[in-house]
């Protein structure tokens, strides 16, 4: 695959290169024919051009006729831009190499050439430069030649779509953050739509990613939430679908012409995100400063791209996506991979569009190459994770290929005319200019052309028409495969075959950018943990009178169960606090910390009570009937408590976590009652004075284990979340 790329782009740029760079343009006047080679150059800034440009005079024979006088007028000069005297000139009056000619005037030789070199400017622009030809003591021109070059600087062309690019992605992970944060719990409430109506994943799909500006950002949630046991597979296929039609809405927000607004934009939101007190205003900045980012960051990009539609090389390169749609298509697909967002290479195509770099064919073919290369995203995330959430990523790239792969095979059809037309009537109604037939491009309008259909759009539609060519698409795709939607299930169950094997109950490393929801699952994993525990405290109080003597060897096994588990909850809370956070959800993680701890000792605790078993057994000593009685009852109320707490813990519910105060209060009570007994039973001597030892020791265990469900339960009842 990789090499067919790389063969592919190289049968490109050779194909760009073979095509003629430096034109020429031949006229007959009277007895004269009068060719200008090279008439349109490139070159870089500040740099003389490697070919001069050349007026070049005959007669009908092709005789050259000498002494032809051509004047040249640099019509936008600027800095350092200058015209020169050519080689031969310069010899015969011994002129230093870079001397400038003041006049203006040049003469033909015994070539009949007459040979203008030009430097260009500081300036990335065209140069252009007025060349009259001139009979001998003639004050009328013959005619009038129009000479171009394009200045190129290479590393500052890099620099600025770069950082407008580096500019658009950190806008657009503002706005995300933003949104995502002002939603907050919301995202858990989202999930609660998630039903096996397929119709209902659409529209939660379309919902969720138009909030977070990114389908690839979507999809990876959704791996987590497979991952997590959060939903189920077949959930997802619609979520998907509807992904692919939430991300549109980002060329509708590109689109928008507030490019001149963007810096009073950065300010507001900056004002608002940094003055305000309360978490849902500086949310609500944080979205209007992205949103003013983003859009200077496609100024950043357009300053630089718009000069360069008069670039010969880049006009030629670009025009070989329309005429090889397919090229385009795998140069949309590898520019998404390589920035990992398909929202910045829409606003890279936009911007292309609306300077005249490319076409509306050309245009198009790299949308549905970014519809395939944002699939990417999802199949890196998939990496490592259980089978199912692998189907969903592959869920995805089936359904953006296969649109895709349509979509060309309607091109090389010629049945995309109708496409163009259909969307090019909606953007021309919109802005009050239909489109129409091609006839003649005024000097007002953007002539595109491809292939199949020769149309004409206002460069001012083009922004909006490669937005809504890509909505249009994605609600078609939608629309079309949303009733095989079980087929593509069949098929990626097929691809992605085997049973899901998962490190985790609950937690979820995709989950960490969606905090709200990461916390959750952490509460219920803490559950789980807790549920360990807990079978561990009611085995070991069971091996206390049970007579098997191997009861206690599965012990170890179920120890380090719970120590791992405190090892990875801890570790996945610490990688939490390196998200941004709102401070609630900041806070609570050190509680809950404390709380992985604190049910890590009651494992510890547990353990303790079968090491008191082993040696009463190996001691042969024996509990009287009411110790056992008041053992049996400790360990009831210890586990009517562990059930509270595991219900306030799933539910992070303070009612609950205050019953849970009050098991407290009975398990002391009862270890006081206990503790008094049991002296009562020696003063008595009803009872052993060795078993009475662990008896104490057994149930201050108990009372123990009854504090840290106490700090288990205070983690939540003070939590802000």
């Amino acid at each position: 695959m990789r090499k067919s790329i790389v063969l592919t782009f190289t049968i490109l740029l050779i194909s760009t290169l073979s095509l003629p760079l430096f034109a020429k343009k031949t006229v007959t006047k009277g007895n004269y024919i009068i060719t200008a080679l090279n008439e349109k150059q490139e070159g870089t800034v500040k740099k003389i051009l490697k070919k001069p440009f050349i007026i070049r005079v005959t007669d009908k024979k092709g005789t050259p006729i000498k002494g032809m006088r051509v004047e040249a007028i640099l019509i936008n000069a600027d800095k350092k831009s200058t015209l020169l005297y050519d080689e031969a000139t310069r010899k015969q009056k011994k002129l230093k190499k870079k001397t400038l000619i003041f006049d203006g005037k040049y003469f033909t030789d015994k070539n009949g050439e007459a040979k203008i070199r030009f430097r260009n400017g500081n300036s990335i622009k065209q140069y252009k430069i007025i060349a009259k030809v001139f009979e001998k003591n003639k004050i009328t021109p013959i005619h009038t030649f129009k000479l171009t070059s394009m200045a190129i600087d290479i590393i500052n062309i890099i620099f600025y779509v770069m950082g407008g690019l580096g500019l658009f992605l950190f806008g657009m992970k503002l706005l995300s953050d933003g949104l995502q944060g002002a939603a907050g719990n919301k995202m858990k409430s989202i999930l609660g739509f998630l039903t096996k109506n397929k119709y209902m994943g659409v529209f939660v799909g379309f919902l969720v990613t138009a909030a977070l500006q990114s389908s690839s950002v979507t999809t990876v949630m959704l791996v987590g939430f497979v991952n997590a046991g959060l939903i189920e597979f077949a959930q997802t296929i619609g979520i998907v679908m509807g992904a692919n039609i939430g991300t549109t809405i980002t060329g509708f927000i590109i689109s928008l012409k507030v490019g001149a607004y963007a810096l009073p934009i950065i300010g507001i939101g900056f004002t608002i995100f940094f003055m305000s007190k309360t978490k849902n205003l500086r949310f609500w900045g944080e979205v209007l400063l992205g949103f003013g980012i983003l859009f200077l960051g496609l100024s950043t990009m357009g300053i630089m791209l718009k000069p360069l539609k008069a670039s010969p090389t880049l006009s030629l390169f670009f025009v070989q996506f329309a005429r090889y749609p397919i090229l385009a298509v795998m140069a949309g697909m590898v520019i998404t991979f390589l920035i990992q967002s398909s929202s910045a290479t829409l606003g890279l195509i936009i911007t292309l569009g609306i300077t005249g770099l490319i076409d509306i064919q050309g245009a198009f073919a790299l949308v549905l190459g970014s519809n395939i290369g944002t699939t990417i995203t999802a199949q890196l995330a998939a990496i490592g994770s259980n089978v199912h959430a692998k189907r969903v990523a592959m869920t995805h790239s089936l359904f953006n290929v296969l649109g895709s792969v349509i979509m060309l095979a309607v091109i090389y059809t010629g049945l995309i005319e109708f496409y163009y037309l259909f969307v090019g009537k909606m953007t021309g109604l919109i802005h009050g200019t239909p489109m129409v037939p091609f006839k003649k491009a005024g000097t007002d309008m953007l002539l595109l052309m491809n292939p199949v259909t020769k149309l004409q759009v206002n460069p001012s539609n083009m922004a909006l028409f490669i937005a809504f060519s890509h909505a249009i698409f994605n609600v078609g795709s939608t629309i079309v495969f949303l009733p095989f939607s079980n087929a593509l299930r069949y098929v990626s169950e097929k691809v992605i075959r085997g049973k899901s094997e998962k490190k985790f109950q609950y937690l979820e490393p995709h989950l960490l950018d969606t905090p709200a929801i990461a916390l959750a699952q952490t509460a219920n994993e803490l559950g789980y943990m807790l549920t360990k525990a807990r079978k561990m405290v009611k085995s070991a109080t069971e091996g206390l009178f049970s007579d098997d003597t191997k009861w206690h060897k599965k012990f170890e096994r179920r120890e380090d169960e719970v120590d791992t588990l405190q090892e990875d909850i801890t570790e996945y809370l610490v990688q939490l606090t390196q998200r941004q956070l709102p401070k609630e959800e900041a806070e609570v993680i050190p509680k809950l910390i404390h709380a992985v701890n604190d049910i890590e000792r009651i494992g510890d605790i547990a353990q303790n009570i079968v090491d008191n078993a082993v040696e009463t057994h190996e001691r042969k000593i024996i509990f009287s009937t009411i110790g056992k009685e008041e053992i049996i009852n400790l360990q009831n109320e210890i586990d009517r408590m562990i059930e509270e707490t595991l219900e306030t813990l799933q539910k992070f519910d303070k009612d609950k976590g205050a019953i849970v105060l009050e098991h407290e209060k009975r398990i002391n009570k009862l270890e006081e009652d206990s503790k008094n007994n049991h002296i009562m039973r020696l003063s008595e001597q009803k009872c052993d004075v060795l078993a009475g030892i662990y008896f104490l020791d057994i149930i201050s265990n108990f009372e123990r284990i009854g504090d840290h469900l106490t700090n288990v339960a205070k983690a939540v009842i003070t939590s802000q979340v």
